[in-house]
């Protein structure tokens, strides 16, 4: 009876989760989810630090109630949008219910 529990001991001890840790490839892109999440969430915090830098010069050249201000504002959210659109993209392409990183999907 022993010797049954052995294979399947041994099948549930193989089995690894590919995404137990974050692991990058040589160019040193993220190559499983882990890595990519990582990668999205400091990106997504270093566009956040951006807008808000962007927000204080703008405003100290401008003063926050001018045209130009507004304007200038206006078009770094758009820039700021898309480069956030992308972030969640990479995360839905790489990681969504069918992307590409999950270890079953490959």
């Amino acid at each position: 009876m022993r010797l049954f529990y052995l294979p399947l001991i041994l099948m549930i001890a193989g089995c690894n989760d590919p995404n137990e840790k974050a692991e990058y490839g040589d160019s040193g892109l993220p190559k499983n989810c882990r890595a990519i999440v990582k990668a999205n969430i400091e990106e997504y915090q270093k566009v956040k630090q951006e807008m808000h830098d962007t927000e204080m010069q703008l405003g100290a050249r401008y003063g926050n109630d001018s045209y130009e201000y507004r304007g200038e504002a206006i078009d770094y959210h758009l820039i700021a949008e898309q480069k956030i659109n992308d972030i969640f993209e990479s995360l839905n392409r790489n990681c969504g219910e069918y992307g590409y990183s999950w270890g079953s999907n490959k």
